[in-house]
């Protein structure tokens, strides 16, 4: 819904990262974030983009951030939504990692509004998300930048948004 009351007003570009939506399954991915960053800056290349406000969500703000900082040129402003300097999980879910990707397959797609990834993504994805860092990441970002978050969000609490906004030089935070 936010994407059709955008297009109104501006061009909106979107991308499905590697192993989500429906983008392929590169097996010999390692799905850390210096690939997902290198998978945006070839799509602003093909596109031969000018300057542009970059948004992203959940892992996708960390991608966002990085970009952000490898290509300051390219970014006029940053939404951060439902982000954070550590990403965690809760114990649950983490568990339910360890099953199978077969297994997963039908779970995931009981969850496919808020899971994009597919199960053999996850799998590789999520040690690396729980390992990730964004804190040395955020004092780097030079464009005007915005954190949105929601009482409701149980991944990214506000306050820990708050936390990661007053580490970027001209950020705030929307709840």
């Amino acid at each position: 819904p936010q994407l059709l009351e955008f297009q109104k007003r501006v061009r909106i570009i979107t991308l499905d990262m590697r192993g989500h939506g429906r983008s392929g399954f590169p097996s010999q991915s390692h799905f850390v974030i210096d690939e997902f960053v290198q998978d945006l800056k070839s799509l602003v290349d093909l596109l031969q983009l000018p300057s542009f406000y970059l948004v992203g969500h959940s892992f996708g703000g960390a991608v966002a951030a990085a970009y952000s900082v490898m290509y300051p040129q390219d970014v006029t402003g940053l939404a951060l939504i439902g982000t954070a300097g550590k990403i965690h999980l809760r114990p649950s879910l983490q568990i339910l990692l360890k099953l199978p990707a077969a297994l997963l397959d039908p779970i995931q797609r009981g969850f496919h509004n808020s899971v994009s990834a597919k199960p053999e993504v996850l799998k590789k994805l999520i040690p690396y998300v729980l390992n990730w860092r964004g804190w040395d990441l955020y004092p780097q970002i030079r464009c005007p930048s915005v954190g949105i978050s929601g009482e409701w969000d149980l991944l990214t609490r506000p306050s820990a948004m708050q936390e990661m906004m007053n580490q970027i030089p001209d950020g705030y935070l929307e709840r």
